[in-house]
C-alpha cells in the first residue's frame, strides 16, 4: 500500500510554535515538481515529526490531531468534507499517539496515518496540532501546520 508522508520539523522545546514542514515522500514515479500530493485508493496518509532539539528535552511520545477539511477554494461539486470514512461516516477530527523513535540516528515521531477508500475525489487540507504533555514541567505545548492535498476519484 503505497503512503503519501508529510514531514514536519519542531524545532525543539519552547512555546510551541509552527512546525516546518521538510516535504512529503510519494511514490518514485510521481513526477519530481508534483507539490500538492494525491492521494489514490488505498493510499495511506502519514505524518512524521522530527525533533528538532536534544535527546534530553525531547518528549517520549507525542499526541497528533488530524482534522481534515476541504480546502478554502473547493468546488461547488465537491461534497465530501473529507475523503477519509470509518463505518460509511466522513472522518474529519481524530487523534493518535507517536512514541519517540530513535532510528537512523534520528529523533522522530511517526503517526500511523489515516487510508483512503477512494471514491472522493477532490481537494482537501489536513490541519496537524502535535501536541507533547510535558510531564516534567507540567506544560502542554503545541506545534501546528496546515498543508494540502489532493484525492483521485
Amino acid at each position: 500500500m503505497p503512503t503519501c508522508t508529510f514531514r514536519f520539523k519542531i524545532a525543539g522545546p519552547g512555546k510551541g510554535g509552527p512546525l516546518t514542514n521538510r516535504g512529503q515522500s510519494r511514490r518514485s514515479s510521481d513526477p519530481p515538481t508534483l507539490t500538492t500530493p494525491v492521494l489514490n485508493a488505498q493510499d495511506t496518509l502519514t505524518v512524521v515529526c522530527e525533533w528538532g532539539g536534544n535527546r534530553g528535552n525531547a518528549p517520549d511520545r507525542l499526541t497528533g490531531h488530524f482534522v481534515i477539511s476541504a480546502v478554502p477554494s473547493v468546488q461547488a461539486t465537491q461534497e465530501a468534507p473529507s475523503p477519509f470514512l470509518n463505518g460509511g461516516h466522513y472522518t474529519c477530527y481524530t487523534t493518535q499517539i507517536a512514541e519517540l523513535s530513535l532510528a537512523a540516528g534520528e529523533m522522530t515521531y511517526p503517526f500511523a496515518g489515516l487510508t483512503y477508500a477512494g471514491g472522493k475525489g477532490g481537494k482537501y487540507e489536513l490541519t496537524f496540532v502535535a501536541e507533547a504533555d510535558e510531564t516534567r514541567t507540567t506544560l502542554t505545548t503545541q506545534w501546528a501546520v496546515d498543508p494540502e492535498f489532493d484525492t483521485s476519484s
